[in-house]
């Protein structure tokens, strides 16, 4: 939904753009016409619903009431915001967020600054390992994970038993259970973050190192003043990309601890799938997504600005 307003944003700002220059339109009429059908198929299976989504926010939704049935204003804002778990979940959110794209952000630099001291073969090797456990079904390894983090028998428990350390519950103690989802995902996540660090280091030319050693700077001093200055623009999108997924997390936690226990780590997201298929709350789950969207468009555009502004 997020990725929709957002691209609905900008198309409407380009059509603006368009009538104010009419003459670049002409210029690149073949390349739209080539584009309608696609952006037919976009407008009928995303940009519709997204706004049928919007209007469902502010009604008493029914499945068997029309378009503008129904109508409550901001009642389901109110209740919302009243929610003390949609509250709650917020607030996991936003621990997971700001912990989770720093440390994935952070691991995916270091990794890729010593990746980058290798041969080329030993890269290559690396990058496929690094980058593997992103394209595995995020269920298949939830249920590898569920098996590390199980009271019993799962191996980080084990491992605690070998320094006579007592068993933890990793995903049943609702002190650990937001802990452990937020390792899962730093564990998980650096693949991506790793090749885009790793091909813009490649880019930056060898000039530039040269001339700091040949003055004595030492890799401290060469990582502040040179590569991190370097890779700015993609720590920028890198930031802006992973808050947005950080935000809309969703399958780690249905799949490992459904919220529980006691809400202890649910997400604004989960809390507003329970709301739409549990409670069948279709106004107040729509509620939900579209405060979620207003809060990654903030996040967003303040990140970019920061960024735009270093």
């Amino acid at each position: 939904m997020v990725f929709t307003l957002v691209f609905a944003a900008a198309w409407a700002a380009r059509r603006f753009y368009f009538r104010k220059h009419p003459g670049d339109l002409s210029k690149n009429r073949w390349a739209y016409f080539f584009m309608a059908p696609a952006m037919a198929v976009f407008a009928v299976f995303f940009i519709i619903p997204v706004a049928r989504g919007i209007l469902i926010s502010f009604q008493n939704y029914s499945f068997t009431g029309g378009w503008l049935d129904n109508f409550c204003g901001l009642d389901n804002y109110v209740y919302a915001l009243s929610d003390k778990v949609f509250i709650k979940s917020a607030f996991n959110t936003f621990i997971y967020t700001i912990t989770v794209v720093p440390a994935n952000i952070a691991l995916a630099l270091s990794l890729a600054v010593l990746v980058y001291r290798l041969s080329e073969r030993v890269q290559t090797w690396f990058k496929g390992a690094f980058y593997l456990p992103g394209v595995i079904s995020i269920v298949t390894l939830s249920i590898v994970w569920r098996y590390i983090f199980d009271f019993k028998a799962g191996v980080l428990n084990i491992i605690l038993g070998l320094f006579s350390l007592g068993p933890v519950g990793w995903l049943t103690s609702e002190d650990m259970s937001l802990f452990s989802i937020i390792l899962f995902t730093i564990l998980k996540g650096p693949g991506g973050a790793l090749l885009i660090y790793l091909t813009a280091l490649c880019n930056i030319p060898k000039d530039y190192f040269e001339a700091a050693a040949v003055d004595g700077a030492g890799p401290v001093k060469v990582f502040v003043s040179i590569t991190f200055p370097l890779l700015l623009p993609q720590t920028m999108f890198l930031a802006i990309s992973l808050t947005i997924d950080a935000m809309q997390v969703f399958a780690p936690v249905m799949l490992l601890t459904e919220g529980g226990p006691a809400n202890s780590s649910e997400v604004v997201m989960h809390r507003v799938y329970k709301e739409a298929f549990n409670n069948l709350n279709m106004g107040a789950a729509s509620a939900m997504s579209v405060l979620l969207f207003l809060v990654i468009l903030a996040a967003s555009v303040i990140q970019y600005r920061y960024f735009r502004y270093e």
